[in-house]
């Protein structure tokens, strides 16, 4: 899907707290979570759009250092391409309130079967951010 409209000078993204995606399972939350990946990868068809792109999934399972969402369009899910590395994943609350939750590590060349987005809940992706602001915020 293409953005309605451009985006400048966004406000920084809403960073989650330690543990964010843990205590969502613990309270039962996950299973009917949405998570939107945003990106510049290529589209399904292999091709560079220079075009900023979301999709929009539902959650599969939780690992210590992984998301899974589900990519499978018969089911109104999308997911990150070649290229979308680096790009935010944001979970998305009951009142539409958007924290970001992952970063993409890999799609594939056909946006389908996989969906890999590194956690930035852990303590160690908070501490890298954390040291990456200080030292360039």
């Amino acid at each position: 899907m293409i953005l309605k409209k451009p985006v400048r000078s966004p406000a920084p993204g809403r960073l989650p707290s330690e543990g964010f995606l843990d205590d969502l399972r613990d309270a039962d939350v996950l299973a009917d979570a949405t998570f939107v990946s945003v990106g510049y990868g290529t589209d399904e068809n292999i091709q560079d759009t220079n075009v900023r792109m979301y999709s929009v999934s539902s959650f599969r399972n939780l690992h210590d250092a992984w998301p899974y969402m589900s990519q499978n369009p018969h089911l109104g899910n999308g997911g990150t391409c070649f290229g979308d590395s680096g790009g935010p994943t944001y979970y998305r609350d009951a009142n539409g309130v958007e924290t970001q939750v992952a970063v993409t590590s890999w799609g594939d060349t056909v946006c389908k079967p996989q969906n890999n987005n590194y956690r930035v809940d852990t303590a160690s992706s908070l501490g890298f951010i954390g040291d990456v602001i200080r030292t360039y915020g």
